[in-house]
């Protein structure tokens, strides 16, 4: 009962997707970055954008040039009781929501979606107050929550808001001791606890977020993390883990998570388990596909999490990148 109890905690920390990674368009050389280790928390601001003084509890606070005498402002605080399964809870949006309406009654709601920012998972919601724009970023680190708020008028120009992007593509989110280091020779990416893969077309290696020991970026919303279980030395037959699992995904994700299909499959010739299945962040349609590989003194949990889009775009290149897997 134990181990299963311990396997279940460690696939709803895989299953809280890394999605929406960003594609890393905005990569800028390091001046202007700004580093908070209390936090563990970096930002590099865009050219042109200086700190401000802070207010309230925000650590960081930061405005752009000024455009007809308006300038687009940013502040960032700690939330330190958010964590990924509240966020992808069913109705957090709402939640958030309402807790805006709340402090300002005028607030008129006009988008919102899902998000990674240094590749754990998060949202953005956007609104307005009279004139004055509201876009903010909900999304966790390794061990607290953050809130970015950006405020900007109907003056402030394209150019200058396609900086918002620019900032959160930035944000660097500091790993949990202990994280992995994975390198890549060529096209195959390789990890200290003996598992290997080659990175499909397009996708990068990236900092392991929180306790993976391999974190991959790909095109639009996709990544693939994967993660070591020391309650994964058997294998263990389709039924019986979605017995085992889903309830707890379904808690944690929300009442839209679906199991689409569990079968087993061969992974360097040990005899695995594969899980396909749906859910949504906010109103963003989710697929996640999830092997679990057994080993000796453990096991692994590969997790490809994408948008329903990106999902069925990439999947061809992503079965490819499962054959190639390799445990020492």
């Amino acid at each position: 009962m134990h181990k299963i109890a311990t396997l279940t905690h460690t696939i709803l920390m895989v299953a809280l997707p890394c999605a929406y990674a960003q594609d890393g368009r905005h990569e800028k050389p390091a001046e202007n970055r700004l580093e908070f280790k209390k936090h563990g928390f970096a930002i590099q601001l865009p050219h042109g954008w200086k700190q401000t003084e802070m207010g309230g509890a925000a650590f960081l606070a930061a405005s752009g040039p000024a455009e007809s005498g308006q300038r687009l402002n940013l502040n960032i605080r700690v939330s330190g009781d958010l964590n990924a399964a509240e966020i992808l809870k069913k109705g957090f949006v709402e939640k958030v929501r309402a807790g805006i309406k709340k402090a300002l009654p005028s607030y008129k709601a006009d988008g919102d979606g899902a998000i990674a920012v240094s590749g754990p998972t998060g949202i953005w919601l956007r609104g307005k107050v009279g004139a004055l724009h509201i876009k903010q970023y909900v999304f966790v680190g390794p061990s607290k929550g953050f809130i970015a708020t950006f405020t900007y008028s109907d003056s402030i120009g394209k150019p200058h808001l396609e900086s918002i992007e620019e900032a959160v593509a930035s944000i660097e989110l500091s790993t949990r001791t202990g994280a992995s280091t994975a390198t890549v020779k060529g096209r195959r990416a390789s990890t200290d606890h003996g598992l290997s893969m080659d990175l499909p077309k397009g996708w990068r290696l990236v900092a392991s977020p929180g306790s993976s020991i391999l974190f991959l970026r790909g095109p639009g919303t996709a990544s693939i993390n994967v993660r070591t279980t020391a309650s994964l030395t058997a294998y263990i037959a389709p039924k019986a883990l979605v017995a085992q699992v889903e309830p707890a995904l379904k808690k944690s994700l929300g009442e839209d998570y679906r199991v689409l299909r569990a079968r087993s499959v061969r992974i360097d010739k040990r005899k695995s388990t594969r899980i396909e299945s749906r859910f949504k962040t906010g109103n963003t349609k989710m697929r996640n596909l999830q092997l679990f590989v057994p080993g000796r003194k453990q096991g692994f949990i590969l997790t490809f999490t994408a948008s329903a889009v990106d999902y069925q775009s990439q999947q061809g290149s992503i079965n490819k990148a499962i054959r190639s897997l390799r445990i020492n």
